[in-house]
């Protein structure tokens, strides 16, 4: 089966809108989370469920991704 088609099979539709994102009250404010604000979000698709950690090693070991956390030593 293509993965396109897989991937629209196995996710839902998410309407675009308004979304508040942001604080104005940053933990660690070099980390970009303020101000708070309001973005325009477009349509997407999100996975119908949860990625298991088999489905995850598996896409790091087809397209060599490094997760952040081994990329920073955690």
């Amino acid at each position: 089966m293509p993965v396109a088609r897989s991937l629209r099979e196995n996710s839902v539709a998410i309407p675009g809108g308004r979304a508040e994102i942001g604080t104005d009250r940053p933990l660690i404010p070099a980390d970009g989370e303020g101000p708070r604000r309001f973005v325009g979000v477009r349509p997407y698709r999100l996975g119908a469920s949860a990625v298991t950690n088999a489905d995850f090693a598996a896409f790091v070991a087809a397209a060599g991704y490094v997760p952040e956390a081994e990329r920073v030593g955690w």
